[in-house]
């Protein structure tokens, strides 16, 4: 037990630096949005700065969070998808233990150690792609209150095109793997795959007919189980 708690920081500690890292480029463009806020007058007019100054400040964070995510990117993908199978066996090998009798106050704090766990670093990776996600769509709102027509007389409607264009046309954020942005319905869809995949399993359990069928293959879990620990 001692020793799966140490090996625990082997996960914890990246998961640390993501989501510090995380904070400071929202906390960036929370700094964009409310510096634009304080800048635009009732009339929908920019003053002391202009739309492409706004554009390429908001650029050089989208460029830093491609550098973030080219770094963390495996990582997320390796952590979301290895808890999401870790809690699959934890969940079948509990139930296993409660239909055969073989439950005891330790095998339940170690299992509810591990699946508080997995759940944990999948939760925080999804809240961090989130809060980047919307922090880095939030000034959109804003440019929607700009006065078109003074663009027009200042030359700036191709930067605020091309400003929309970035805003509504791409998922700015961190990925998992490369394959999808960490935004709420990336959240829906890995909780609807869980639910899904897991009452498959309980399924099967139950097709599987007779204890002793049942009790091998949960002996099959339990060795990859204690493999990936």
């Amino acid at each position: 037990m001692a020793g799966h708690f140490v090996a625990s920081f082997v996960y914890i500690l990246p998961l640390m630096l993501f989501a510090l890292l995380g904070d400071c480029v929202c906390a960036e463009f929370d700094s964009l949005y409310k510096h634009l806020q304080r800048h635009i007058t009732s009339d929908g007019e920019i003053i002391h700065r202009s739309v492409e100054w706004y554009r390429q400040a908001h650029e050089k964070l989208c460029v830093l969070i491609e550098m973030i995510d080219e770094i963390f990117a495996p990582v997320v993908l390796v952590g979301i998808f290895a808890s999401v199978l870790e809690m699959f066996m934890l969940v079948f090998t509990v139930s296993d233990f409660l239909t055969h009798g073989r439950f005891t106050a330790l095998i339940a704090f170690n299992e509810f150690f591990w699946f508080s766990f997995h759940f944990g670093q999948v939760c925080i990776s999804t809240v961090i792609g989130i809060k980047v996600n919307r922090a880095a769509h939030s000034i959109l709102q804003l440019l929607y209150k700009l006065n078109i027509p003074r663009l027009k007389q200042s030359g700036e409607i191709p930067s605020l095109s091309v400003f929309l264009n970035k805003l509504t046309g791409n998922h700015i954020g961190f990925t998992c793997g490369g394959l999808f942005t960490i935004d709420a319905s990336a959240v829906l869809t890995i909780s609807g795959t869980y639910i899904t995949y897991q009452l498959l399993l309980f399924q099967l359990q139950k097709d599987f007919g007779s204890p002793t069928d049942t009790t091998a293959a949960v002996s099959v879990f339990d060795q990859i189980h204690n493999v990936t620990k």
